[in-house]
């Protein structure tokens, strides 16, 4: 192979990695509810497009929603989110477990 071959290919690489998209890396947990976050959302009107950043503010890689009278698993998970809403749908509190 050429020394202007070489140098081609080297170019080519280096251009198409600069196109790469990269991702975020996954949220590995443990859950972490700050009181910032309880400043932020408390009395929100919960959306479903806020779960992803809340879920993303408190590191958790599991986010589950919790309503006044429905019944819910008690199991404690460290990784998990729980995003307990009031009968109007807005945010009364971010616990983990």
């Amino acid at each position: 192979m050429t020394r202007t071959g070489l140098c081609a290919g080297l170019a080519v690489s280096l251009v198409l990695g600069g196109c790469a998209t990269t991702r975020e890396a996954p949220l590995t947990g443990p859950c972490r509810v700050t009181q910032d976050m309880h400043a932020r959302y408390a009395g929100m009107k919960f959306r479903a497009r806020m779960r992803d950043r809340i879920q993303r503010d408190a590191n958790a890689p599991v986010a589950r929603i919790l309503r006044d009278r429905v019944p819910a698993t008690m199991d404690f998970r460290v990784e998990r989110l729980n995003i307990h809403l009031d009968d109007t749908g807005r945010i009364e509190g971010l616990r983990c477990g």
